[in-house]
């Protein structure tokens, strides 16, 4: 029995991963956060800082489902990373990278999320 459920977690999952990736994906959001840490990123690549925020918990409908969520900012805001801290709220807009359901046995259903393009509003 016990495979049968984790088969139609997966499929569910999988299904809702569908749905978030056609109708939120590239979507244009703004967010507060509070700030667990902000890193320079070393990869040549489009963005220069990750912004990772406290995991928060939201329960629909009985489930807990944790939600995790990264901010990649660009070059161009330097002055505002070097006034960002651990435990700070901000205010981020951007657009959603990817959106997606992970489930794990032993982290349970997550939500992530990734925002592109950010620009850090307010401290």
């Amino acid at each position: 029995m016990q495979f049968r459920t984790s088969s139609l977690i997966e499929k569910t999952r999988e299904a809702a991963n569908k749905i978030l990736d056609a109708q939120a994906r590239g979507k244009p959001v703004t967010l507060r956060v509070k700030v667990l840490e902000s890193t320079p990123l070393t990869d040549p690549g489009d963005f220069k800082f990750r912004i990772n925020a406290f995991e928060q918990t939201v329960n629909l409908y009985g489930v807990s489902i944790g939600v995790r969520f990264y901010a990649y900012v660009s070059a161009g805001q330097e002055k505002a990373m070097s006034r960002i801290s651990r435990g700070q709220d901000v205010t981020l807009s951007g657009s959603l990278m990817r959106v997606e359901f992970t489930a794990t046995a032993e982290e349970g259903v997550k939500l992530n999320l990734d925002m592109g393009d950010t620009v850090v509003e307010k401290r």
